[in-house]
């Protein structure tokens, strides 16, 4: 063979081999750029959790929050949903009533306005996870606790139903009163905050967003918290959708939650370990739907999957 042609032959396998290593960096690139750190993210969200009450974002997001909440209990049973303002009881005893969670007409009738304001839905939220978590015969006197410091600290729920207030500049001391600053059920009502959310939410736009810029889909945001019988679950799901030039030619949902085992945080009988409860929580992050429109250029799709895909659910 000429000399010529194996030259040829030589170089043109070195341009290929260069060629592999080119495409293989970036590919490899690519997937360092959306490296979640679940460690960290767990080691952040955690930290947020535990804020003392007067640190957290509790006083001004559970009002607004808790029409995207529902509850569910170990039979799959919805108690609260504060979408549609509807609360159930749950008892070993008997089955879930309205007028169980809401023991005193005169509180559930407070507001005259014909929608639930934030602080009657705040209530109700608090007295389903009571009745839902807070083991007999200590539940009733919680359940009084928490209506009794309702009417100290949203006291014109009752005189001036209809007047403008912040509740938000009485939330944390009502929470502080009823329930105790410290307690497993505050604990719950910390993760259900946007400041839980901030460590995902920012991850999400600084490695996939400033590539593929997204926006929240309306009301495509929900809390869950879900008593399975072993454990204590409060999930995040938000969905999103592509932003211009590409609005929704994609659209995902992802999730954050944490778990705390139940039998540490609302034990039968003695008092609660909440160190161990925090120490034993489980995180968890994930994508659980990646949709493109019909129209999504081929090219934004495949490097969209090539970010998100890693991460759904299967």
């Amino acid at each position: 063979m000429p000399a010529g042609t194996v030259l040829c032959a030589t170089v043109a396998a070195a341009l290929v081999a260069v060629v592999i290593v080119i495409i293989c960096d970036r590919l490899a690139a690519r997937r360092n750029k959306f490296n979640i750190d679940t460690s960290k993210l767990e080691e952040e969200t955690i930290a947020i959790a535990t804020k003392p009450l007067t640190s957290t974002s509790v006083r001004v997001d559970l009002p607004r929050f808790c029409y995207k909440i529902s509850v569910y209990g170990p039979e799959n049973e919805c108690v609260f949903n504060g979408a549609t303002q509807t609360t159930q009881s749950v008892s070993s005893a008997t089955p879930p009533t309205v007028s169980a969670i809401v023991p005193e007409a005169s509180i559930a009738s407070a507001s005259t306005s014909t929608s639930l304001r934030s602080e009657e839905c705040t209530r109700r939220l608090i007295v389903s996870l009571v009745n839902l978590l807070i083991p007999l015969p200590r539940r009733d006197s919680v359940v009084d606790s928490v209506n009794n410091s309702y009417k100290i600290h949203f006291a014109y729920m009752f005189t001036e139903p209809d007047k403008a207030v912040d509740p938000a500049q009485f939330l944390h001391a009502y929470l502080a009163r009823a329930l105790g600053a410290d307690s497993p059920l505050v604990l719950l009502l910390k993760c259900c905050t946007q400041e839980f959310i901030f460590p995902t939410v920012h991850l999400l736009k600084e490695k996939f967003g400033l590539q593929h810029p997204y926006q929240d889909v309306h009301r495509g945001w929900h809390i869950l918290i879900r008593d399975t019988g072993d454990k204590i679950t409060v999930a995040h799901s938000k969905q999103e959708q592509g932003k211009e030039p590409f609005l929704a030619a994609f659209k995902f949902t992802w999730g954050v939650s944490l778990s705390f085992p139940k039998q540490l945080m609302f034990p039968p009988e003695g008092e609660p370990d909440l160190a161990a409860a925090i120490d034993a929580a489980q995180f968890s992050f994930n994508l659980s739907a990646l949709t493109f429109a019909t129209d999504c250029p081929a090219d934004v799709a495949e490097s969209v999957r090539a970010y998100l895909e890693p991460f759904l659910m299967h």
